[in-house]
């Protein structure tokens, strides 16, 4: 029975470390990406820039050197965008090692418990089988350790449970702060790309 629980608390344990882990290399790979984009981004500009001082025709230099400005813009709230998921959505994932392994300790000290239980549940239960050729005073030292041992597996059991019960609710929490994370910044950037681009819409427009 100890084992079987053991079996699937480890399961369950090995089953989020996978989606962390997984987690993890998505955030790493977005985090890559959008630097990437942002060196794309600010190349583009000064690009832009370098002909809009050669544009022999004003209007065409002026709609070049507006363009610019709206990269530069977006480029600024991509910035902003990357540093809140370093920030906000990297200490979220960075904080889970820590909580395998203090889940790895109660689940250990749980096995140890019970091991220790059932030993001396074995012991007791041979000097029952015996108890006409044995000392009375070791059966009864035998039974009040097993009764200290039950208590202390009893306790192991109850903490690891609780352990397991508050990591679900904080993994659960993990999870919907990082994808709420993502989507804010995400859309922090799409917002003020369209402000940005529509405001040179704009100016080329009235030109």
């Amino acid at each position: 029975m100890a084992e079987d629980r053991g079996r699937a608390l480890k399961d369950r344990l090995e089953k989020a470390q996978n989606e962390y882990n997984t987690i993890n290399v998505i955030v790493k790979r977005l985090i890559k990406s959008e630097e990437n984009s942002i060196h794309s981004k600010e190349s583009l500009k000064r690009k832009l820039l370098e002909v809009a001082h050669l544009e022999p025709n004003e209007s065409v230099s002026m709609w070049l050197g507006s363009l610019s400005k709206g990269i530069e813009k977006i480029v600024s709230a991509q910035r902003e965008s990357l540093q809140r998921i370093k920030n906000q959505v990297g200490s979220a994932v960075k904080r889970y090692p820590d909580r395998v392994k203090q889940q790895r300790r109660s689940l250990s000290e749980s096995r140890r418990a019970d091991m220790d239980f059932e030993k001396r549940s074995k012991t007791y239960e041979k000097l029952q089988e015996r108890s006409k050729e044995t000392d009375p005073s070791e059966i009864e030292k035998a039974a009040n350790e097993l009764k200290e041992a039950k208590g202390a597996a009893d306790y192991a059991t109850s903490t690891l449970e609780k352990d397991f019960t508050g990591y679900s609710q904080s993994h659960y929490s993990d999870f919907r702060l990082v994808l709420l994370h993502l989507i804010n910044a995400q859309m922090h950037t799409d917002a003020s790309s369209i402000d940005a681009l529509t405001s040179v819409i704009k100016e080329i427009s009235k030109s």
